[in-house]
């Protein structure tokens, strides 16, 4: 028991001695990385509802979406970087089947059957700066961030008479709020997560979600 407990210590002298990957400063301030990500959508689809409803379509909800992720950032301080980062969504979207009644005086009632389909695509390009705590190699942090957020959203409604199409596009400011973790494997290479809340303003205010990027790699130089 005794010997076990000497090489305890001996383990942790060494781990806590031995200079970490986190805690190395010199160099490798630029960092550039790819990530997956998700987001789970809460729009706000009245406008489209305005669109489907009328014409005897339903609702508008959408599921949410798995996306891509790009970034180019740079450490201005040890504890403060600044990036410049793009995520696309391709179609949070909506298949659903809906029917239509209609009765006119006497005659027998009137059933149309409409099938729906909505995708909406969204990009965002944000200027974000982290603030980054060190703990050997792994570094957590809080980013708060600013920038353009464009939306598509295509609606189609086809009934068994008719047919309507629909485009939106709409495009303006958004931000971000949220934290992360980073673990760099070697000072040239880190694997790293976040969850973030995004918000649309003006013309995209409809279009906020909860962003998390499942898994992103960057490379440090």
């Amino acid at each position: 028991m005794r010997k076990i407990w000497m090489l305890a210590v001996l383990a942790g002298l060494v781990c806590f001695s031995t200079p970490s990957y986190g805690r190395e400063d010199a160099g490798n301030r630029f960092y550039i990385g790819v990530g997956g990500s998700a987001a789970v959508e809460n729009f706000d689809t009245d406008d489209l509802d305005n669109f489907m409803i009328p014409r005897g379509g339903r609702s508008v909800n959408v599921e949410n979406e798995w996306g891509i992720n790009g970034k180019i950032g740079y450490f201005f301080l040890p504890w403060f970087a600044l990036e410049f980062n793009v995520d696309y969504f391709s179609d949070f979207t909506q298949d659903a089947t809906s029917t239509q009644t209609t009765q006119e005086g006497e005659e027998e009632p009137q059933v149309e059957v409409f099938e729906q389909n909505v995708d909406i695509q969204l990009v965002t390009y944000m200027a974000v700066a982290k603030f980054v705590d060190k703990f050997y190699s792994a570094r957590p942090f809080v980013c708060m961030g600013l920038g353009y957020m464009d939306v598509e959203a295509e609606m189609k409604l086809e009934g068994e008479a008719s047919s309507e199409s629909k485009t939106n596009d709409y495009g303006g400011a958004c931000g971000k709020l949220g934290l992360g973790l980073d673990y760099l494997f070697t000072p040239n290479l880190s694997i790293g997560t976040e969850i973030s809340y995004v918000w649309g303003f003006g013309d995209v205010q409809d279009y906020s979600y909860l962003y998390w990027q499942v898994l992103g790699i960057a490379l440090h130089f």
